[in-house]
C-alpha cells in the first residue's frame, strides 16, 4: 500500500480543487494500491469533503480524512503558541499538519510520501515510493537543481544549511519508521515549532525548520520528482515529460497556449470537482476584464476616428526621430506642406513649441496638428509643457505611437480561479 498525504487549510474554499486535481494525477498514472491521507481543519467543506470521496470510489482507492480540529486541538494550540503571527504569513496553519504525519498514519505504515497541493504527478508514484533512502530519513529534490537563485534561502545565506542540501519540502518521502524510532522527547511538530520560535527571522517556516531537522538526513533526488514550472515554461520549446510538476507560486494560469496549464487542466477535468458551476463562474470573472477590454478599445478607436477627421482640413508635422521617418508615409501619406521636426535635435522641445505658437496663433492661415512619437516617458513630459502652455492633446497635438498600440487585456491574477472558485 502506497501512503500518500496532504495538509489543508481552505479559507479561500479554492485548495481542495488543487488536492482533488493532485489525487486524480496519482491515480491516472498507477496502479498500486493507494491510500490518500488529507490533514485538515474546519475549512474543509461537506461538499469539498464528499467530492474526495468521490474521486477515490471512481478509483478504486482509498482515502482517510483527518480533521485536525477534533483529533489534535491541543497541536493546532501548540501551533499558535510558537507561532501567534501564523495567520499572517505566506503560509496558513495547515502546512503544519504535515508534520503531524507520523503521528496519525497508521503504524504498519513505515513509509509516507507528502505533496503540496500544487503538485501534479504526471508518473508513476511507484517511481518515488521505491526510492532506496539507505541510512536517510527523508527523500526531496535539492533547490539548487531546480535553478533556485541560493540568495531566496537565508538559511544558506547564513551558513546554516550549505547550499547544496538545502531542499525544497512540497515533495517528500517520509521514512516512517527511522523518525518515530529517533530518541528525541520531542516529535517532529515540536522539533520544528522550538526552531522556528528560536529563529524568528526564518522566512519559509516549516520547510527552513524540516530543512535544520534533516540536514545530513536527505537523500536527495532528481528534479523529475519535483519539477518546478515557473523555472522552465519560458524555455524554448518546453515539452512534457513523465515528471512530478510543481505550480509553485501562482504559475498555474488559464491560458491555453501553455502546455503546463493544459496539462493540469487535463486533470481537473476528469475530477468531481470540475463542475458547471466553475465555468459559470469563470464566465462571470472574466465579463469585467472583457467588458473593460471593450471600453479600452471602443476609445481608442474613437480617438482615432476625433483624429483622423482633424487631419482631413489640418496639415499635420511630425515630431519624431529621422530614423523611424520611413514609417510616417506608409502609416499615414504625407501631402506636400506636410514636414516632421528632429526629436533628437538641439532644444528640439523650443523649436516645437515656437511652431505651434506661430502656427496655431489667432492669425494664422496654417493651422496644424502635430503627430509626436517619441518614449513614453519623454512624451508625458511634453505632454505637460504643451498642455501648460496652453495646448490640448488630441486636438493640437498627439501620441501617434499611441494611436496604433492595442490596450492591455488584463486578465485577473495569475491562479486566481484556485483562490476564489
Amino acid at each position: 500500500m502506497i501512503h500518500v498525504c496532504y495538509s489543508l487549510h481552505d479559507g479561500s474554499g479554492g485548495y481542495a480543487k488543487l488536492v482533488g486535481t493532485s489525487m486524480v494525477s496519482i491515480f491516472e498514472n498507477t496502479d498500486q494500491p493507494t491510500t490518500i491521507h488529507i490533514f485538515h481543519d474546519k475549512t474543509l467543506t461537506e461538499q469539498n469533503r464528499q467530492h474526495f470521496i468521490d474521486t477515490v470510489r471512481v478509483y478504486g482507492q482509498d482515502v482517510a480524512l483527518y480533521n485536525m480540529d477534533e483529533i489534535a486541538k491541543s497541536r493546532i494550540d501548540e501551533i499558535v503558541k510558537y507561532i501567534p503571527k501564523i495567520g499572517r504569513y505566506y503560509a496558513s496553519i495547515g502546512t503544519f499538519f504535515r508534520l503531524l504525519i507520523p503521528n496519525f498514519l497508521p503504524k504498519d505504515a513505515n513509509r509516507a510520501i507528502y505533496l503540496d497541493a500544487d503538485v501534479l504527478v504526471n508518473r508513476d508514484i511507484n517511481d518515488l515510493w521505491t526510492i532506496e533512502l539507505g541510512d536517510k530519513s527523508i527523500a526531496a529534490h535539492a533547490e539548487k537543481d531546480s535553478g533556485m537563485d541560493s540568495s531566496w534561502f537565508h538559511l544558506c545565506k547564513i551558513g546554516v544549511i550549505p547550499q547544496n542540501d538545502y531542499f525544497n519540502a512540497g515533495v517528500i518521502l517520509f521514512d516512517l519508521d527511522k523518525i518515530r524510532a529517533e530518541k528525541n522527547p520531542d516529535d517532529l511538530l515540536t522539533r520544528c515549532l522550538k526552531i522556528l520560535h528560536e529563529h524568528p527571522d526564518y522566512p519559509w517556516l516549516d520547510q527552513d525548520a524540516l530543512n535544520v531537522v534533516f540536514l545530513n538526513k536527505t537523500e536527495h533526488i532528481p528534479s523529475s520528482f519535483n519539477h518546478m514550472i515557473k523555472l522552465t515554461r519560458n524555455q524554448s520549446n518546453p515539452k512534457i515529460e513523465r515528471e512530478i510538476y510543481h505550480y509553485v507560486s501562482d504559475t498555474l494560469q488559464l491560458n491555453m497556449h501553455d502546455i503546463y496549464n493544459r496539462l493540469w487542466f487535463g486533470y481537473f477535468v476528469k475530477s468531481p470537482f470540475c463542475t458547471p458551476s466553475i465555468f459559470r463562474n469563470l464566465e462571470s470573472m472574466l465579463s469585467n476584464p472583457i467588458g473593460d477590454y471593450k471600453r479600452q478599445c471602443e476609445e481608442k478607436i474613437n480617438r482615432a476616428k476625433r483624429i483622423a477627421n482633424l487631419s482631413i482640413n489640418r496639415p499635420r508635422t511630425f515630431f519624431m526621430n529621422p530614423d523611424d521617418a520611413k514609417k510616417v508615409p506608409e502609416m499615414f501619406g504625407i501631402r506636400g506642406n506636410e514636414f516632421g521636426i528632429n526629436s533628437n535635435a538641439p532644444n528640439s522641445l523650443d523649436l516645437l513649441l515656437d511652431r505651434m505658437k506661430s502656427s496655431n496663433a489667432p492669425d494664422s492661415n496654417d493651422k496644424r496638428i502635430y503627430f509626436i512619437s517619441v518614449d513614453p516617458k519623454r512624451y508625458d513630459e511634453i505632454r505637460n509643457r504643451l498642455v501648460s502652455e496652453g495646448f490640448k492633446e488630441d486636438e493640437d497635438f498627439t501620441n501617434f505611437d499611441g494611436l496604433f498600440s492595442t490596450p492591455n487585456f488584463n486578465l485577473p491574477a495569475q491562479n486566481f480561479f484556485v483562490r476564489r472558485m
